[in-house]
């Protein structure tokens, strides 16, 4: 499925488009792809899937530099990073997404490129290799 900010106005033009069967994915990245920027200001955080899901839309990212983040925004190049608690920072990382249309398009292509890395059945095969080989290895 791919999702253009320009092809909706609002979420009522999703029934024309989407069967209601794909339920809450399907509107909860409508939002992401509507949106200019996704802000993730955590003081703690794992991973940060939301800022993954954000990215397969091509919405760039401004997040705290926390836990995993850092493992999946590259700073200045599909987001922005900021300290946790770094108002004077996240305030700037948003003014220069906001105002420069080409670094928005530049940004989100870049997390599209990243967010592929962490697809569902990808992880899934890569989990699956390493427990085969951990139990070669132990043969």
């Amino acid at each position: 499925m791919r999702f253009e900010r320009r092809d909706w106005k609002n979420e009522d033009d999703l029934e024309s488009i989407i069967p209601k069967s794909c339920g809450v994915w399907v509107l909860q990245n409508f939002r992401y792809a509507t949106s200019t920027v996704l802000v993730l200001p955590s003081k703690e955080e794992s991973l940060g899937v939301v800022l993954l899901e954000a990215m397969a839309t091509g919405t760039p990212v401004v997040a705290s530099s926390v836990g995993g983040i850092p493992d999946i925004v590259e700073d200045g190049l599909n987001g922005f990073l900021v300290s946790y608690g770094d108002s004077q920072s996240l305030a700037s990382s948003l003014i220069k997404l906001l105002s420069d249309d080409r670094l928005r398009e530049r940004m989100g292509a870049k997390g599209k490129e990243m967010a592929r890395n962490y697809v569902p059945h990808k992880i899934a095969m890569e989990h699956l290799n390493l427990y085969k080989r951990i139990l070669h290895e132990a043969r």
